[in-house]
């Protein structure tokens, strides 16, 4: 059942990366060939056919970046509050999926203060309920979660959390996060990304996203 979920959730983010750019720019073979090279990269047709987390991941990956742009391009439209609440709401609950889509952050955070402005100072409560619904979902999941997977023994195997600091610890993954940005071996990292990258689509596709 993992295996089919990895597997369905990868042709799914793939779909959804076909759906976003088809509405983006309206053009089905250019969705098309997004679609494709996505589904076919080496590395993630490989965590699509194993019962792991990240094909899972993917589909808030493909939904955050889609809805972003979608609303980046209409950010002044009359349903484009719409948007950005769909937005909000969809990152917010893949908070409790995958600690990495915390580095979305900078970028989403970045690219509406850049469209809006002094707009989400002004705006203060389409401000506030965006916040809320990034953050609501890990302040009722978690207080609830946490102590459920503590009372059946499912907390991590290393040691076992027990004040709210030591959560807070275990959900930031520090001890795995201080060794990802040391500077001595930053360089080996970076370069074995870009030769995933390589491997996984070529020069050409490296370079037009560059461009992109």
């Amino acid at each position: 059942r993992m295996n089919l979920l990895a597997a369905f959730s990868g042709a799914l983010s793939s779909a959804i990366m076909f759906w976003m750019t088809h509405r983006l720019y309206n053009k089905f073979f250019l969705a098309l060939i997004v679609g494709l090279t996505c589904g076919f990269g080496a590395t993630f047709w490989g965590q699509a056919v194993i019962a792991d987390k990240y094909a899972f991941n993917t589909i808030f990956v493909a939904l955050v970046i889609g809805l972003a742009m979608l609303w980046a391009q209409e950010y002044d439209q009359p349903h484009a509050d719409r948007l950005l609440y769909t937005l909000s709401i969809i990152y917010g609950i893949s908070l409790l999926h995958h600690r990495t889509m915390l580095l979305f952050a900078f970028g989403l955070g970045f690219l509406v203060i850049y469209k809006e402005r002094w707009a989400v100072w002004h705006n203060k409560r389409r401000t506030i309920r965006c916040l809320a619904m990034v953050t609501l979902p890990a302040l009722i999941i978690y207080p609830i979660f946490l102590p459920w997977i503590q009372s059946r023994h499912l907390a991590p195997s290393e040691w076992q959390p027990k004040t709210v600091g030591q959560w807070i610890e275990w959900l930031l993954d520090r001890h795995e996060a201080k060794e990802a940005f040391v500077v001595p071996g930053f360089w080996d990292q970076f370069e074995s990304y870009m030769n995933t990258m390589l491997h996984d689509y070529t020069i050409v596709v490296i370079v037009l996203a560059i461009l992109g």
